[in-house]
């Protein structure tokens, strides 16, 4: 994995903003794993997709981060700290391929869900839709006894021990974090969604940076590139000798 320098990061950024979520994960590991294709990249199981992007985050920002989260008891705003290594879960043994499970006399075997099966789900009406769309998508084989069976066929107790497994080969991809609020005390797991996290760190460093550009130009008449390759503590330094 290659770190991108300030003005690469900053056009990934600018080309991404459009994207939906999945799709701006895809443009970030483009740019540090150059010699992937995109497809490649798109179809990586979730987990493996998220683990790369807890990499990334750890060389770009370092290991620690500080997150928000609603109540959902009583809406109080709860601030919570942790590190890269907390939301980490050690990845499988091996690659499980086309894993099968049998349940209510069916016999399904699956692929993990990737980025690109998020990305068809996005228009789905509902929950439990999207939730028959994933495993039409994802679904390689389905026979009850000798006789094929296509994924609109299987029970919700099949449906439901195909997901069960899926969580169970990719823990990665769901990630929960045991939080307390400070105000009622109530407890809860909220859930960690690495690519949403890393994107809005992103954006709010893409705008801090061309918000220091724009002083400098301004103060200096320096090029965007020039202000680009000073150091951070360089910038800074000139930045505070602007002016407040």
């Amino acid at each position: 994995m290659r770190m991108p320098s300030g003005t690469e990061l900053l056009n990934v950024w600018e080309r991404a903003r459009p994207f939906p979520p999945e799709a701006r994960a895809v443009a970030l590991l483009s740019a540090v794993l150059p010699d992937a294709p995109p497809e490649t990249l798109a179809d990586l199981p979730l987990g493996r997709r998220d683990a790369l992007l807890l990499t990334l985050r750890t060389r770009l920002l370092g290991e620690r981060m500080e997150a928000v989260a609603a109540c959902p008891a009583c809406g109080e705003r709860a601030e919570f700290s942790f590190t890269t290594a907390d939301v980490r879960v050690p990845p499988p043994e091996a690659d499980p391929g086309h894993p099968t499970v049998r349940a209510e006399g069916y016999e399904v075997a699956f692929r993990l869900p990737a980025s690109a099966d998020l990305a068809a789900l996005r228009h789905a009406p509902d929950v439990a839709s999207a939730r028959r769309m994933l495993l039409a998508r994802c679904v390689v084989e389905a026979r009850h006894g000798e006789d094929e069976a296509g994924p609109d066929e299987l029970p919700e107790a099949v449906v439901a021990a195909v997901a069960a497994e899926m969580s169970r080969l990719d823990p990665q991809a769901d990630v929960r974090l045991a939080t307390a609020c400070p105000a009622c005390a109530h407890t809860w797991e909220a859930r960690f969604d690495i690519a949403a996290f890393l994107w809005t760190e992103i954006d709010a460093w893409a705008r801090r940076t061309l918000r220091e550009v724009h002083l400098l130009a301004t103060a200096y008449g320096w090029s965007e590139r020039d202000i680009l390759s000073l150091t951070p503590w360089r910038r800074q330094v000139y930045l505070n000798m602007t002016g407040p």
